[in-house]
């Protein structure tokens, strides 16, 4: 972990902008742990909770696309050691139940659906809490702060993959 990074982040004035910003952090480092390209991040971090999204080249496979979904609240527990606010991954759960339809495994009810939510939850958690994996966050994070303009940053897809890759390589080379 880079603590001098991650310390500025926490103690950063935009508080909103850095919460949006570890969100979709943890979804762009989900997508390249699991081999995704991205194309660009965008955040807009605006009272309440902000906008952000990660605009992949191309959707990933069922699987990867429901790890992917829930990367941002994970990233967010991991981060902060906190929950997110319900409303600042509404659209991440919408993404999990459509994408969770489309798995060969699935099966109706919600005793099944809440069972593998709980395995696939774990499953980000634990690649997420990865030293290197937390140091990726930790870099993204803070490339996209210093893009900050206001309450917009952006960064393209190449650049993400740029900063993140080199961190991620190990683990992906293992």
């Amino acid at each position: 972990m880079h603590p001098d990074l991650k310390a500025f982040l926490l103690q950063h004035e935009k508080r909103i902008a850095v919460e949006t910003i570890v969100h979709e952090s943890g979804h762009a480092v989900a997508s390249r742990y699991l081999g995704e390209a991205i194309d660009h991040m965008v955040i807009m971090a605006q009272l309440p909770g902000g906008w952000s999204q990660v605009h992949r080249v191309s959707p990933a496979c069922p699987m990867h696309e429901c790890l992917i979904a829930l990367a941002g609240a994970t990233a967010h527990r991991i981060f902060f050691g906190t929950e997110p606010s319900r409303a600042s991954w509404s659209g991440d759960r919408e993404d999990f139940c459509r994408r969770y339809k489309e798995l060969p495994e699935y099966k109706p009810g919600l005793g099944f659906l809440r069972s593998h939510y709980r395995a696939l939850r774990d499953r980000i958690k634990e690649v997420l809490s990865q030293p290197d994996c937390q140091d990726a966050l930790t870099v993204l994070a803070g490339k996209l702060i210093t893009r900050m303009k206001g309450d917009y940053a952006s960064l393209p897809g190449a650049e993400v993959e740029q900063l993140v890759d080199p961190i991620l390589r190990n683990l992906l080379s293992s």
